[in-house]
């Protein structure tokens, strides 16, 4: 049976082995590499909404530690990172690791870290490599050593024995969550020789209390979007409790869809606050796929909650209650901004949502500018200039935070790179491709894009003398172009 991915000798590892590559940063002998981080405790359904959670910033610290290059950021998916890896930390005990979730994932900076939202491990650092799990359990811990360390304290000194004391002042995980513990207070105990019991460090959560006076809404759960507070309950309970300090939303859920959001509740330590009765509003509808771009056409399908009636537009104007009522999946053909919101008889609409379709060819879906777009080399000339690159084969991280990637060979004759946000599944396509461009003074074809997280996958596409390149080739196991296989010759 012809393989028909066999395309060029040279790209049988990549086209095969390796088609989907995780960006890492590269390993030295002082590197560490995180292991599995759990966002929140699924398996108690806590508040904290993982699917809002896109990125991290990862950093290591510790006593004698001053480089404040020891951090990355990293893509988040159902709420876990893998692989990500720092260079160049300093042999020595007890360096802490630090993972702040943030909303953003590509591109993000400290304004899209969100509140509270912080987990840490202590970890020694051996020469060579090393690895470390962070997740919740080892948080309380991490952040004792955190506040140690913000006292001037020389952590690295600690020994197993004084580390098993503070854990011992550590309220139990099982009714105390991280957030809640102080540790502040643990830090200063220790150093004062005065630790107290555990139960001592447990701190009050806040409470925010509220009104619904439809029992209609009584079984839809309310939720406050921080790491610790108590099970998703249903709304008539009228509170929740337990809410780690920090500044957080309120939102009532049914059937996947959003009634109510009261955003930025700002709370501290044992504080209760009232909302009064919650206005509900119609939810928003979701539009399927996500803003993407596509070749020849594409089916849009808009989804709401029982009950409700979807207007939309399609040319980018804010669609209105004479707009064109939604009752079946459409087809486009061209550039098209959907714009949909939904409405129930009896309460306010939703607000509008929006998804973004460009049509393009195959090697230009990217976009025009910031995280992954094209690094334009050559200004208004043609190409990218990607040709005059010296880069080594695979990943270059550069310091400008751009990515240069580089394959060899010498008988291709088009290589594709792709970007791709899934590794496996029904909706593992690739989301961005780029046309590489082969060296003008050897056989590697390279591109360089903006912006690349640590994590993104990736693959390289090959077309050549026994499969030549078509415009009317597409995924999905097309074999429009296909000769032979070329190890059959």
């Amino acid at each position: 049976m012809k393989n028909k991915l066999l395309i060029l000798p040279v790209l049988l590892v990549l086209l095969i082995c390796g088609c989907k590559n995780p960006i890492m940063q590269s390993e030295d002998t002082t590197a560490i590499k995180y292991g599995s981080l759990t966002i929140g405790d699924t398996t108690e359904s806590r508040a904290l909404k993982i699917e809002k959670i896109e990125g991290a910033k990862v950093s290591v610290t510790g006593y004698g530690i001053s480089d404040p290059d020891l951090s990355t950021t990293t893509l988040i998916e159902n709420g876990a990172i893998t692989g990500v890896t720092i260079n160049g930390i300093p042999v020595g005990k007890n360096r802490i690791v630090t993972v702040h979730a943030a909303t953003k994932g590509a591109g993000l900076t400290d304004a899209d870290l969100m509140s509270g939202v912080v987990m840490r491990a202590v970890t020694d650092i051996n020469a060579g490599s090393n690895s470390v799990n962070v997740n919740w359990s080892t948080t309380a811990l991490g952040n004792v050593f955190y506040e140690l360390l913000a006292l001037d304290y020389d952590i690295s000194e600690i020994t197993a024995e004084q580390k098993a004391t503070l854990e011992n002042a550590i309220p139990p995980s099982t009714s105390v969550h991280a957030t809640l513990v102080n540790a502040k207070a643990i830090a200063e105990d220790f150093l004062n020789e005065g630790l107290k019991d555990s139960s001592a460090y447990a701190l009050k959560g806040a409470t925010v209390t509220f009104d619904v006076k439809d029992p209609a809404y009584n079984d839809y759960i309310v939720q406050v979007t921080d790491p610790a507070s108590n099970k998703l309950i249903p709304v008539s309970a009228g509170e929740v409790t337990g809410i780690t300090a920090g500044t957080w939303d309120l939102v009532v859920w049914s059937n996947g869809f959003e009634w109510y959001r009261a955003e930025k509740i700002t709370v501290s330590e044992d504080y209760e606050i009232d909302l009064g009765p919650l206005e509900f509003v119609t939810p928003k509808p979701n539009i399927t796929p996500a803003s993407c771009y596509f070749s020849d056409s594409l089916e849009i399908s808009i989804e709401a909650e029982k009950g409700a009636t979807v207007y939309y537009t399609i040319d980018g104007k804010d669609p209105s209650l004479t707009s064109s009522v939604y009752t079946v999946p459409f087809t486009i053909n061209e550039n098209a901004t959907v714009k949909a919101f939904a409405k129930i008889e009896g309460l306010e609409q939703s607000a509008i949502v929006t998804e973004e379709y460009n049509k393009a060819s195959l090697g230009y879906r990217y976009p025009a500018q910031g995280p992954y777009s094209a690094v334009d080399m050559n200004g208004d000339a043609d190409g990218n200039g990607w040709n005059t690159l010296k880069s080594e084969p695979g990943v270059t991280i550069n310091n400008d935070g751009t990515v240069t990637f580089a394959v060899y060979s010498a008988n291709a004759e088009r290589i594709l790179l792709e970007i791709y946000e899934e590794a496996y599944g029904e909706n593992a396509d690739a989301k961005y491709d780029y046309w590489m461009e082969k060296g003008s003074e050897d056989d590697y074809w390279r591109a360089k894009v903006a912006g690349v997280q640590s994590g993104t996958l990736y693959a390289f596409r090959a077309w050549g003398p026994n499969w030549e390149y078509s415009e009317e080739w597409t995924r999905g196991n097309s074999d429009v172009g296909f000769i032979s296989d070329y190890d059959t010759e």
